[in-house]
């Protein structure tokens, strides 16, 4: 949705709830049902914040998009289509006639408006009408230097001033167009301005000199691009369930790369990209169907480092690694890598001088020795405490309340960590693997964050020390599960203490044989070392 445009989401339907007693409570066939008697509702403020820092990110400055879509006059209309289409590495906004005709000027061969925005083309629509006034502007446009595309107009989609308008519009069109034979292709001059039609938009774009904006070969990558102030704002959204490294360009110049992670609020400047005419090209991770900002600001740095090659230090991993490594700037300017597998890494340097630097040494990472420890809420006919050998959904448990519980339950465990594995170039991560459907991490007391989308991994390195260390994980799934147990026990679960269901709704979209839903800490459950160098060349 970010990548159509939309900045701002508002959450529909929050239900009042007027009961403590009966959860969920009033609930609603439509919207989301986001309310307080949710499972997740306090987990929730991690989804909240991200969505928060995307909003202020998105609302900055103005869009960039290269191509306006005028949407035409008939009626109703709500918005246009995209004919001809748009070319991969641009972008578009519609335009209607009311801003066309009250708010459009040229300003040094752009089609500009009053609050900065600016386009390089517009793009009438495939139709045979347009009204007299609409048409005498999109003239005035040309003769100022506007750059436009499409085909003439024969009439007037109005009565008014009938059967003249429809004269003076093929009038118009024929002065414009240059007569309304059938041509294959039209490119002509109008006063300053170019009239296209009939060629691919690419071409148009290549004539006018208007190189992509973002270039990407995988075509599940989605992004949209803020300026404000000297500094471009991309927004980067991995379509696929599947994470990837991609190469990505963007028409950029003159400025340094930084990640802004809407999930973590991570920030940090990427020290691996190249500069080349007008352009800056660099890798970038993306997590599973995940979203990233590549913030350009200005700056000058004294080195980057334009390709990494990588080889394992085992042989049976050379052909699935690509580049497992993190290059960035510290704070005071020095080049790190980051990188959780050892083997040899060649770095090239902007003045192409080559580095070769072999990593070793990495901690094995620990493990978890002793089965899980879980405590349920009181009063879910589940066992308070119980303890699982091995990590399965709750709702393949043998026992009936644990199969449909919904809620939150808290996983315990202990891992000791050996002096090796502490240092000021060590940094420890706890992946958790599979989760349904949030996870909240505490480690010896402090509590790290809430992670609600994959990868389910978090940095416990400010937390852990030393010997022994606590770990608790606190799971929350949906409703789902306990709102089907209901239905199948109405008057009370096997040994419950209370003969009626303990949820309450005022909508049931749900039957006592539907599936159950996968729940809990499915895991693996792993940690994993990454060890930090400097690469900085001595100046």
């Amino acid at each position: 949705m970010f990548c159509e445009g939309i900045n701002h989401m508002v959450q529909h339907v929050y239900i009042h709830q007027p009961w403590e007693d009966r959860i969920p409570g009033v609930i609603a066939w439509f919207g989301m049902s986001y309310q307080r008697h949710n499972t997740w509702f306090d987990q929730s403020r991690a989804w909240n914040t991200y969505l928060s820092r995307c909003h202020f990110m998105l609302q900055k400055g103005l869009p960039v998009t290269d191509i306006c879509y005028f949407i035409g006059e008939d009626a109703p209309k709500m918005t246009g289509i995209l004919e001809p289409g748009l070319p991969d590495g641009y972008d578009y906004d519609f335009i209607n006639s009311d801003v066309i005709m009250t708010r459009l000027s040229v300003n040094n061969g752009l089609l500009s408006l009053p609050d900065g925005k600016t386009y390089e083309l517009m793009v009438l629509p495939p139709l045979e009408t347009m009204r007299p006034e609409m048409l005498k502007k999109i003239r005035e446009l040309l003769i100022q230097g506007a750059r436009i595309y499409g085909p003439p107009p024969l009439k007037s989609p109005s009565l008014e001033n009938y059967p003249s308008a429809d004269e003076e519009v093929h009038a118009l069109s024929k002065e414009i167009w240059k007569g309304l034979e059938e041509k294959t292709k039209i490119h002509h001059a109008v006063g300053k301005g170019q009239l296209f039609y009939g060629q691919h938009l690419s071409d148009v774009l290549d004539k006018l000199e208007v190189e992509p904006d973002v270039i990407v070969q995988d075509t599940s990558i989605r992004w949209t691009h803020r300026q404000t102030e000297g500094t471009d704002i991309y927004f980067i959204s991995n379509q696929e369930a599947r994470s990837k490294e991609i190469e990505i360009s963007f028409r950029i110049e003159g400025k340094i790369p930084e990640i802004w992670d809407p999930a973590t609020g991570e920030m940090y400047k990427m020290a691996y990209f190249k500069k080349d005419a007008g352009r800056i090209t660099l890798p970038l991770k993306l997590d599973v169907d995940g979203s990233t900002f590549i913030v350009f600001r200005k700056g000058t740095v004294k080195q980057v480092i334009h390709n990494v090659a990588y080889t394992p230090a085992l042989e049976t991993e050379f052909n699935n690694q690509i580049n497992p490594s993190n290059i960035i700037y510290s704070d005071n300017g020095k080049i790190l890598l980051q990188t959780r597998k050892e083997g040899n890494y060649t770095l090239v340097f902007s003045d192409m001088e080559k580095k070769s630097l072999n990593v070793s040494g990495i901690p094995s990472p620990p493990e978890f020795e002793e089965p899980w420890k879980v405590r349920f809420p009181a009063n879910w006919d589940t066992p308070t405490d119980t303890s699982f050998d091995h990590l399965i959904s709750w709702s393949d448990h043998q026992d009936e309340g644990i199969r449909h519980f919904s809620g939150t339950a808290s996983y315990f465990n202990q891992i000791e960590i050996p002096e090796n594995m502490i240092g000021p170039d060590l940094d420890i991560f706890l992946d958790l693997g599979d989760v349904m459907v949030m996870a909240e991490i505490i480690v010896n007391g402090q509590n790290l964050g809430i992670l609600w989308k994959k990868p389910f991994a978090i940095d416990i390195t400010r937390a852990i020390h030393e010997g022994f260390n606590e770990i608790e994980i606190r799971i929350t799934n949906t409703w789902w599960n306990r709102l089907v147990g209901d239905e199948k026990y109405p008057e009370g679960f096997p040994g419950s203490t209370i003969a009626q269901p303990r949820t309450f709704t005022t909508y049931k979209a749900w039957k006592a044989n539907d599936d159950l839903m996968l729940s809990g800490l499915l895991g693996p459950v792993k940690f994993y070392i990454e060890k930090q160098y400097n690469i900085s060349k001595e100046l």
